[in-house]
């Protein structure tokens, strides 16, 4: 089965069993909303932030640090593909003054870099966010746990994977 039919198979199973998949979901995706506010209060910031950093993990280079190796500071510009105001605009949807101020914010910050007029995330975001990037990991886990015993709990037909 191909991921994209895995994920609809999955996101059908959930909505059938709403009642009991649908609250735990939510306060998971609560949890981790909260836990981001106390990084970014303006969740704007965070989705600029996001789109940044979802632009330098793409990349192979990305692919070969290690939580340490992010973490220690020992590559102080996280290396990777980067990114500029206008593709983070036109990736999020956020007009692009907002975003050239959320970026100013986030440099100020540390969060971000520019380097040859392309942003990237900083070591010192990567250190600053562990805990909450650590949250969204237990929260996905424990979806994963939910999508697990909900699959199991009806039948063998389904098999996500």
């Amino acid at each position: 089965m191909e991921p994209s039919q895995s994920a609809s198979a999955v996101a059908k199973l959930l909505a059938e069993h709403y009642a009991a998949t649908g609250p735990p979901i939510m306060a998971e995706l609560a949890a981790v909303v909260r836990s981001a506010q106390t990084f970014f209060p303006d969740l704007e910031d965070w989705a600029v932030f996001l789109n940044v950093l979802t632009r330098a993990q793409a990349s192979p280079e990305f692919a070969q640090l290690s939580r340490p190796a992010l973490l220690s500071r020992a590559v102080p510009v996280i290396p990777g593909l980067g990114t500029n105001v206008r593709s983070v605009a036109d990736a999020s949807g956020i007009p692009r003054e907002t975003v050239r101020r959320k970026v100013h914010r986030l440099v100020e910050r540390g969060y971000l870099e520019w380097r040859d007029s392309r942003l990237y995330p900083t070591a010192f975001a990567m250190e600053q966010l562990d805990p909450l990037r650590m949250q969204i990991y237990a929260s996905v886990a424990k979806i994963w746990l939910i999508v697990e015993r909900t699959r199991n709990s009806s039948g063998p037909s389904l098999d996500p994977c």
